[in-house]
Parts: C-alpha cells; structure tokens; sequence
C-alpha cells in the first residue's frame, strides 16, 4: 500500500508564519540601521544659542608699566658759585664777592608716573636748593648792580631771595646770561659802604634720562615656570628696573632714595651697572647701594646722564583658568560655522601679585589641537599672543616634540606686548578646523560586530557636541551601530574621546578611544547571539513537528 503524504493546514500556516516573521525582522534591522547610520551625518546641524559672554574690562588699558618713585635725599659737593659784575669792579677794591655755600631743602616733586615721558622713558624730579653769596660793596660811581650765577641758575626757576634775611620780589630780579642780576640802589642810597647777604632759593629739574621697567624672558623647559601646566600656576617674574640720571650738562653729585614700583612685592634684589657705548655697554654688577628693610634703594653716584643702573628683582604672580569644563583648562568648545569652523575659549586671570606690575612671558600648551588646525588666536583685551608649533623641527630638519599649538604671551622690548595685571580677566579664543573622524566598531564577546548598539560620545570627559561648556552643552543624539556593528563621526575635533556603550537599554561598559586611530575597535562583553542561529533553529522546529505528524498519522 503506497503511504501519501499531505501536510496538514496547521503545519503549514506555521511554517508560512515563522517564514514572513524571520524576513520582516530581518528587514527592519536593515532599514533601522540605515535610518540611525543617517543621523551621524547631521552632526553639525545643531546650532550655538543663548550664549553668555563675560565683561572683560581692561585694568590697564594702555600697557604703562609702573616706575615707582624717586626723591633726591642730599647733594654731594655742588660746584660753587660765581659772580657776573664787571671784573674791574672788583680789582679796584669797589666790591667784593665769596660764595657762602648751600643747603639742599629736598626733593619738591618726586619722579613717578605722573612727571615720566611715557614716549620716550624719560622723567624728572625737581629739587629745591638755597644757595648763599655775599657781597661786600665801596663807594662807586658805577651802575648799582651785583649778580650770582650758580650750577643749577641757567635751567633752575628762581622762587625766592633774600637779601639780608628780608624777602624782596621777584620782580627785582633780572635773569640773564644764567645768572640772576640785583640792583642795590635801594641798600647803596641808605649806606655807601656796606654787606649784602643774598640767599637764592632755586628749584631744579633733575633729569632721569633713561627710566623703564621690563620683564626678562627666561628660557625654560616645558615642564619649568612660566608654562601654566595646572588650573591654578604660580608665575615667578624676573625684572630689569633701568635708569639713568641727570644729564652731560650738569654733573651732581648726589644721593638719591629709589622707590621701585610694588616695593613690597618684590624680592631677590640686585644691581648692575651699565658704562660706556649704549650699543655696546660694560655691564657690571654694582654693590655700592643700601637696601631698606621695605625695599628702597639709596644710591650715591654723579648723575652724569651716561651712566645706567639697573634693579633686578623678582615677583610672584599666581594665574588661573576660569570656568573650566572637567578635567580642561577650556570654558567651552564650540561650533560656530559650517560643519568643522570651531572656537576653543579660555577665560584666564591673574589672582595674586603685585598691585601694579605686569606680568607677561608665559607659555600656554594646547597639546589636543595641532598646529596645521589652527586658523587664528585672540585676545579680547586686544592684546598680542604669538602662537607656535610644539612639533618643531630642529638644525637637523626632524621633527621633535609632542604635537600642539603653543601660546606665547609674550613681553616684547618694543612695540605691543601680552600682559595681564592683578584681578584682570582675558577671554583668549582658539579658531581651528575640525579636520578629524572618529570612526568606531562595537564587538561582541567573541569580536564579531554588534548592530544596534547605543552609543554615547564623551570628548575630553564632556558630552561631546556643537557646544562643550560647563553652562551649557548642545550634545549630539545617540549613535547606533550598524549591521557591521561601525559608526563615522566627521569633521570632529582631535584628541581623546569615551564611549558610553549601550546595548538593548542596557549600559554595558566606557571605552578610551582616539582621532589618531584610523580605526577604532571597541571590545565589549555583549553575548554572541547572531541571527542565523535563530532562523536554523526554527526551520529545525518545523521540520521536527511535521515528522512527528506524519509518524502518529500513518504509523501502523
């Protein structure tokens, strides 16, 4: 009897069933990762908003640096003075002249920066002297007048004489030749043959020919001050404080107290002396001053105009970056034009040092944007950064150096300087081109890849996106694998990145990953489950119930 088989309605509408299920679900994994593979590439449509800048005001918006102040404290041997009558007055025995001296009455008007030449480093201080002359006259025919010139009268403004201790006015006086001319008629009418005692009290100008300070660049290794290697870096400045006094005309010999500017700020004290050509100086160090316990210099010297001393000192200087956003000396990175134009802001300040003296000459590492990237530095002080390759190349033309872009807020000798002065802020921004791609593929426990996994992308330790701040973050949506189990993230910045891995709603685990990778495998403990597994194992079920049907049917 020949045995005929038809497969019962039941078994088929099951196999029919298991058929269409297997090919939608299949299906639906292509079009979903298609559709979320898509997303990656509207990766810059999220645009900057509602921004808050800060006010960054200038403390010292023109650049002077302080200069202290200067007092003269005593004269040293000032040349005598003389008379201007007619020499053959005082060979006929008619009169008679001897200088009596003088007495230093101080300094009237300090140097400081309200008498400096900010153009041309030059200032002044004025000084007030009484100098004393005697004049012994006869019987004569002659024109009543006696005369004194001193050291300090052709450039000195006369402000007050005596005559025999009585004040007479200035109107009396008559200044010509450098000298100042009296008529006695008034002393010669009362008595033909007397003394006249004359004190001239004279305020000078004494000239500081030369008159600046200037911070010394020191040359350091990366690791050393000044490099701001911390949030928070103490800045040791090194300082020329220069000058020279008087002039070649008139040569005092003097004693001056100098003031340097911020004098309790400062420390590691010493002088050099600078002699002959300008160009060409004999430097020398110069030990002849007296130090006072609050910093003052007093110096003896002649104040030729030719001859230069120079105050080195120190100072400390703490700066800080503001904001930071994580682990980054950055406020915020941005997005702020086509699809790879980005801004990379610091906020940085100067919290502790000296009242008024600047600080420049320190050096800014960014070691995550390299040096081809970059499109430009600002200041929003408006103050010059120079910007340099880490990766240099040396006398042997070979590359040396991590790769970066270096800041140099430099203090130049002339022209515009970088500085920053206690408690001011500065908004330094970095434009460079995100030129990079990060591309990413999730692995299973037995490395083959995983479609479908979330991920979320962390830059630096921050939700990575069109905005990195610590106020605000535009961070991109979640990015899920493909069948290859890939995901490509362009037009992003270079450096480090984690990744947040995802799988079924589940967290899986963070992964270190890295734009100088051209790939990037990320190995995760997900089970190995793939889909042909799924499909043999039903295709198995069916044909098993159908044997067991026609066996139980048609068994004898």
């Amino acid at each position: 009897m020949e045995l005929k088989h038809k497969p019962s309605k039941f078994i088929i509408s099951i196999s029919i069933s298991l058929i269409i299920l297997l090919s939608s679900y299949s299906f639906f994994l292509q079009i979903n990762s298609k559709t979320k593979i898509s997303k990656v590439n509207n990766l810059n449509s999220y645009q900057m908003n509602n921004l808050i800048e800060g006010s960054y005001i200038p403390i010292n918006p023109d650049g002077k640096k302080p200069v202290g102040t200067i007092y003269m404290i005593s004269i040293d041997g000032l040349a005598p003075g003389l008379t201007l009558i007619n020499p053959n007055i005082i060979i006929d025995k008619n009169m008679t002249f001897t200088y009596s001296g003088y007495k230093f009455l101080g300094t009237i008007a300090p140097a400081s920066s309200k008498t400096r030449d900010w153009e041309n480093f030059k200032g002044n201080l004025t000084i007030r002297v009484n100098e004393t002359a005697k004049f012994q006259y006869w019987y004569n025919e002659t024109t009543k007048l006696v005369s004194f010139k001193s050291e300090l009268s052709p450039k000195g403004i006369l402000r007050e004489v005596y005559v025999n201790n009585t004040q007479i006015d200035l109107s009396n006086i008559t200044h010509s030749q450098g000298g100042y001319f009296y008529n006695y008629s008034h002393y010669y009418n009362q008595k033909v043959n007397d003394t006249l005692v004359m004190s001239f009290i004279i305020d000078y100008n004494v000239s500081i020919s030369y008159w600046f300070l200037h911070q010394v660049n020191i040359k350091t290794n990366r690791t050393d001050n000044p490099y701001l290697i911390n949030k928070t870096t103490n800045i040791e400045g090194y300082y020329n404080y220069s000058i020279a006094f008087g002039d070649e005309n008139v040569k005092l010999n003097a004693t001056f107290l100098i003031n340097p500017p911020d004098q309790n700020y400062i420390y590691n004290i010493s002088m050099n002396i600078y002699q002959g050509n300008i160009e060409n100086p004999l430097v020398s160090p110069f030990t002849s001053y007296i130090k006072h316990s609050n910093n003052s210099i007093q110096l003896s010297i002649q104040a030729n105009g030719t001859t230069m001393y120079s105050l080195n000192f120190k100072a400390n200087f703490k700066l800080q970056f503001l904001n930071t956003n994580g682990p980054n000396f950055w406020q915020m990175d941005l997005l702020t034009g086509g699809i790879d134009l980005r801004q990379r802001i610091y906020e940085i300040k100067c919290i502790e040092g000296p009242p008024s003296i600047p600080i420049s000459n320190f050096y800014y590492n960014e070691t995550q944007i390299p040096f081809p990237d970059l499109i430009s530095v600002s200041s929003e002080l408006g103050r010059p950064i120079n910007s340099e390759d880490m990766n240099f190349t040396n006398e042997y033309n070979i590359k040396i150096g991590p790769a970066g872009v270096k800041l140099n807020f430099m203090c130049k000798f002339e022209g515009e300087s970088y500085y920053l002065v206690l408690n001011e802020t500065d908004k330094i921004t970095i434009t460079y081109k995100a030129s990079h791609s990060l591309n990413l593929i999730v692995l299973d426990n037995v490395k083959i890849p995983v479609g479908g996994a979330e991920l979320k992308i962390f830059y630096q330790d921050v939700p990575f996106g069109t905005l990195m701040s610590a106020v605000k973050t535009n961070q991109i949506p979640l990015k899920y694998t493909d069948n290859s189990g890939q995901v490509i993230l362009s037009n992003v910045p270079n450096g480090k990145y984690s990744i947040e891995v995802y799988y079924k709603g589940k967290y899986i685990s963070t992964y270190n990953v890295t734009t100088t990778n051209s790939l990037n495998y990320i190995f995760t403990s997900i089970p190995h489950f793939p889909i042909w597994i799924i499909i043999f194992s039903c295709i198995s079920l069916v044909i098993c119930l159908n044997g067991i049907y026609i066996y139980r049917k048609y068994r004898i």
